[in-house]
């Protein structure tokens, strides 16, 4: 099996290049996109993370906050400023940084954020109109894999018919500032397997 390894950094170059444009636009008329990250506790991931999350925003010319709150923080006192930023319209996505103290129901925080600020693409109303095809927010990672292969001309489409098992065996995403586990996507038409794993 053929492995190809990829700049995911390069991939994300041309992608920020291509926003700008959109940006300009938006802020024509009068709008600048607004993230609020949520940022529970100490967890150094998490801590580098938002960051740079929050740098990129910056850098773009964007709004972004990010709201931090003590690892004790009481789980109504996280939903009350959910519901804040819910109604808040200076900022037009939520992120809630996972994971969280283990005395907060992570699910029922990531529910209560609108589904139209819903950035991750958590909320089950956003999960279920991706698996119907009609996607309003797609998660990061497989949405980042699917942009990098798409930059490179790789068609997953023509490779999985003519191949039994297409392997790209390592993605190396050098702008994803984690490492998540290896994982598969598979086409369900000849049970084709792709294999991708980043490095960051």
């Amino acid at each position: 099996m053929e492995t190809s390894i990829l700049s995911g950094l390069e991939a994300s170059k041309a992608l920020y290049s291509s926003l700008e444009s959109r940006i300009s636009h938006l802020k024509d008329h009068g709008i600048v996109p607004g993230l609020a990250a949520v940022l529970v506790g100490n967890n150094p991931a998490s801590e580098i993370y938002v960051k740079n999350k929050t740098k990129k925003f910056e850098s773009l010319g964007l709004k972004t906050d990010v709201f931090r709150l003590e690892e004790t923080v009481s789980e109504d006192e996280l939903l009350s400023l959910i519901s804040k930023l819910n109604t808040d319209s200076e900022f037009h996505g939520i992120l809630v940084q996972l994971p969280l103290p283990k005395h907060i129901d992570s699910e029922k925080v990531l529910n209560a954020i609108i589904p139209t600020k819903d950035v991750d693409g958590f909320h089950p109303e956003n999960a279920g109109l991706l698996s119907i095809g009609k996607p309003r927010f797609v998660p990061c990672t497989p949405k980042g894999i699917m942009f990098i292969l798409k930059h490179f001309n790789i068609d997953l489409n023509s490779s999985l018919n003519s191949t039994n098992a297409l392997d790209i065996a390592s993605l190396i995403a050098s702008a994803c500032p984690f490492t998540p586990p290896p994982f598969t996507l598979t086409d369900k038409s000849n049970l084709s397997l792709v294999s991708v794993k980043l490095n960051g």
